[in-house]
């Protein structure tokens, strides 16, 4: 099992802190300089920057600093489209220069449902406007790989099928406001990779899995469950149509048999 720490930004967390989203820049800064004491092998903000803070460059200032000094942090980017009846425009929505030139990497967070809104893939590289970009999961790969985390080697494909351990919560969660008031010993996180994202149906970024059917997987949890087959190289592999006929001509005869 890989080490993977998913820290929540929940509804307590926001009783908690009695604050409305996009939290301040600089809390975030705090957050990352108690993580960081505990010497994890990476830090992953499932949360998108795109702008300059409404709090004014200060707020920015303090996150940025935070990110050098912790020197592992990923960060995350968001694909957009914009159709109109002549173009279509679509923008990676990185994080802002003085947040992402001081992180150790960042990358696209953007999932791909299917046709049934299920999410069972996950690309690990994209080109966009002629260059191939790293996925968000990829580069917390490679930061764990580095750290020392055993890891299996990387398959040769543009994605992978998901292998998900289980349903919401499989993975050791941990409230953000509870790391914030101290209640959380930083050594809890040293040698493991700490995804940070929301667990909130409130923030709309939960989807449906094979197993989350009623579209409760929040996306940060399906982030843990990717590292977890990249990590053990476990990706699901798809049958063959022919294994597929093969089994669909079984039932039926054995069907027919038990009738």
């Amino acid at each position: 099992q890989t080490p993977i720490i998913i820290v929540s930004i929940d509804e307590d967390s926001f009783d908690e802190l009695d604050l409305q989203w996009p939290w301040p820049r600089a809390l975030h800064g705090r957050f990352l300089d108690i993580v960081s004491r505990g010497r994890p092998a990476a830090i992953g903000f499932d949360i998108v920057f795109p702008e300059p803070s409404s709090r004014g460059a200060e707020d920015d200032r303090s996150l940025a600093e935070a990110i050098g000094t912790a020197g592992n942090v990923v960060l995350g980017a968001a694909f957009t489209e914009v159709k109109s009846q002549y173009a279509v425009k679509e923008d990676l929505n990185a994080p802002i220069p003085v947040l992402r030139e001081q992180a150790a990497a960042y990358g696209f967070v953007t999932v791909i449902p299917e046709e049934d809104a299920f999410v069972r893939s996950a690309l690990l590289t994209r080109v966009f406007q002629g260059t191939k970009l790293s996925s968000f999961d990829l580069h917390l790969y490679r930061l764990g790989a580095q750290a020392g985390i055993h890891a299996a080697l990387l398959p040769e494909k543009q994605s992978v099928l998901i292998n998900y351990r289980g349903g919401p919560q499989t993975f050791l969660t941990i409230p953000y406001y509870q790391v914030l008031n101290g209640e959380i010993e930083p050594d809890l996180f040293a040698g493991s990779i700490i995804l940070v994202g929301s667990t909130s149906p409130i923030l709309h970024d939960v989807f449906p899995t094979p197993f989350a059917t009623h579209g409760e997987m929040p996306g940060v949890e399906i982030h843990a469950n990717v590292l977890e087959t990249l990590f053990q190289g476990i990706p699901v592999r798809q049958a063959s149509i022919w294994l597929g006929i093969v089994a669909t001509v079984t039932a039926a005869v054995l069907a027919v048999w038990v009738t």
